[in-house]
């Protein structure tokens, strides 16, 4: 037994096994410059369904993630938001944190969300309910705060939110040197639209990425950047924001 388990836990190391109709492989994903989670992952090909059965495992054993593929890329590790290269989720997927709670549940076809997904906390309270047609918000959608707050609840018709508000978000700013000394001129806008990681209500997260990022590093532009951040769970075009935040960068930055 003990020599079996040694040859099995080499070949892992390699790369991947057969074991019998199932792949398996070791993944390692940097999470941070200081750690890395390895999963292992193992595919079986579900001849009936045409489709490629995946199941990554942290390192005690426990799922991390449970999904059915069309097309599948198997060194990718990849979470419910995105289909890398080939790969096109096609059926139930699940997520759960590493202390075995259930943290994300959804059905796709084709690589497009369909059906109802929901999405928990790691302590078990819910965080989101969305229902999806062919890829967009369709139908109820509510989202929860971490203390059990129901923070947003709307209905969508094909992605379009049908009571929409008219909204203000906080944003960054950035002037250029010689904004102030020059009271005459005026300077080009720029605009940063964040990625969905960054949403929140702290300014800060903002500085992960992109212009704001090298903003924070020291870096000067010949430009105004202003850089809203939409509230946690929400879209660009979930509610109207953009002619009231222009209306107020006008108002207030000399813009060319």
């Amino acid at each position: 037994m003990t020599r079996a388990v040694v040859v099995l836990s080499m070949l892992l190391c390699v790369g991947h096994v057969h074991a019998q109709d199932a792949e398996i492989y070791v993944l390692r994903q940097a999470v941070s410059n200081r750690e890395t989670i390895v999963y292992t992952r193992t595919i079986r090909l579900d001849a009936h369904r045409h489709l490629f059965h995946v199941q990554d495992r942290y390192d005690d054993g426990r799922l991390q993630m449970d999904a059915f593929y069309t097309a599948f890329d198997k060194q990718v590790k990849e979470d419910y938001q995105c289909n890398y290269r080939s790969n096109t989720k096609d059926g139930p997927y699940r997520e759960w944190y590493r202390n075995g709670q259930l943290k994300y549940e959804a059905r796709f076809s084709q690589g497009r969300r369909d059906g109802v997904s929901t999405a928990w906390y790691e302590d078990g309270r819910k965080e989101a309910e969305e229902h999806w047609r062919r890829g967009q918000l369709h139908g109820r959608v509510r989202y929860w705060s971490e203390q059990g707050d129901l923070e947003f609840e709307s209905t969508f018709d094909r992605g379009m939110n049908q009571h929409r508000r008219t909204v203000s978000y906080p944003y960054l700013s950035s002037l250029p040197r010689g904004y102030e000394a020059d009271v005459g001129k005026t300077w080009p806008l720029i605009i940063y639209l964040h990625g969905g990681s960054d949403r929140g209500n702290d300014l800060n997260k903002l500085y992960s990425s992109g212009i704001p990022d090298q903003v924070y590093r020291g870096r000067e532009f010949p430009f105004i950047m202003l850089a809203p951040q939409l509230p946690a769970h929400l879209r660009w075009s979930t509610d109207d924001w953009f002619e009231t935040f222009m209306k107020e960068a006008f108002a207030r930055y000399r813009i060319a």
